[in-house]
């Protein structure tokens, strides 16, 4: 669940603090500006003049070998991200080059999860055989027999 969720008021107070009146820039950058964008820039801050809620200045990370893309992209962005708030909101971008923070990886995507060990998956289910629920019941079996099947120093 996500912490915005969880503590509204504070994950506001740190968003507003960022620059970020809706932090949902944020959570949809590559829908906003599309996946090929996304993956080489990250919205950092959105500066708007004092008083005022037009004409801000959208400040991103760029990776430094897509910048000069970016830079010839700007319009686009701005469009996009102007239709995404519904009105004119922001008037420049303000590049800024460095590295990307990275980005957490899927663990399934990294270890597909191999047939467990046959000699723990009998044990495991023979350990778990008590539980009635039969979705349980596989998990808790599955997850025995990969337990069982590690070799521990």
């Amino acid at each position: 669940m996500p912490l915005s969720r969880l503590m509204p008021d504070l994950a506001r107070s740190v968003w507003r603090s960022r620059g970020f009146i809706n932090q949902e820039i944020v959570a949809r950058w590559a829908m906003i500006t599309g996946t090929a964008i996304a993956s080489q820039s990250v919205p950092l801050r959105l500066n708007f003049p004092r008083g005022e809620r037009m004409g801000a200045s959208l400040e991103i990370r760029v990776t430094p070998a897509f910048a000069p893309i970016l830079q010839h992209q700007e319009p686009l962005i701005i469009e996009r991200v102007n239709s995404f708030f519904g009105y004119r909101a922001v008037s420049r971008i303000l590049l800024q080059q460095g590295p990307l923070p990275p980005k957490p990886a899927r663990a399934a995507a990294q270890n597909p999860q191999a047939p467990p060990d046959q000699e723990a998956l009998v044990q495991s289910s023979h350990l778990a055989k008590g539980v009635a629920d039969d979705d349980l019941r596989h998990l808790l079996e599955r997850w025995g027999a990969d337990l069982l099947a590690k070799k521990h120093p």
